[in-house]
């Protein structure tokens, strides 16, 4: 008899602690679920912050406005993101024009595959439009380097305006 008695304590013991951790399993799941919707929705505020402020520092002639400044320091194999706005001037506000946003190494030592950019397409006149665009840089870049590009903005087969950064490898 104490055989069973036994094997049957063994058996309520085994289902206790499977009920316990399957609970502590779907509990971790949740606070983690819950942890990665505020990250998302705290990056996406910031996003909205930085838009925000673009617009208010954009002049009322500036065609574009980099955000960051001209001089970008990064750290190789860390993305870096900037905004680009870009004004349409068109005289005829019924219109709108095609823009496109491309950056060129002008010191022939940069890549412009170090760019990913997000094309802002078609702005209608009077309208401003952000443009997202993520630097990346190779590891292996030695620190405190520099390398010079241009951003051009061109709108339609013309170039629309245009602005010099430098990129600096943090030291």
């Amino acid at each position: 008899m104490q055989s069973k008695k036994g094997a049957i304590e063994l058996s309520m013991t085994t289902i206790i602690v499977i009920v316990i951790g399957v609970t502590l399993l779907i509990l971790g799941l949740v606070f983690v679920r819950n942890i990665f919707s505020k990250t998302e929705q705290l990056g996406l505020q910031a996003f909205e912050q930085a838009e925000k402020e673009i617009q208010q520092r954009i002049g009322a002639t500036d065609r574009i406005y980099v955000s960051g400044g001209l001089t970008w320091t990064i750290e190789p194999g860390k993305p870096l993101g900037r905004l680009v706005a870009i004004q349409n001037f068109d005289e005829n506000l019924e219109s709108s024009a095609d823009f496109k946003v491309e950056i060129k190494p002008t010191d022939g030592k940069g890549k412009e595959e170090w760019f990913k950019i997000s094309q802002p397409g078609k702005i209608k006149a009077g309208n401003r439009a952000t443009v997202p665009i993520e630097v990346r840089l190779p590891t292996g870049l030695p620190p405190g380097s520099s390398y010079a590009f241009i951003i051009r903005v061109g709108k339609g087969s013309e170039e629309y305006s245009s602005q010099s950064i430098i990129v600096s490898i943090k030291e």
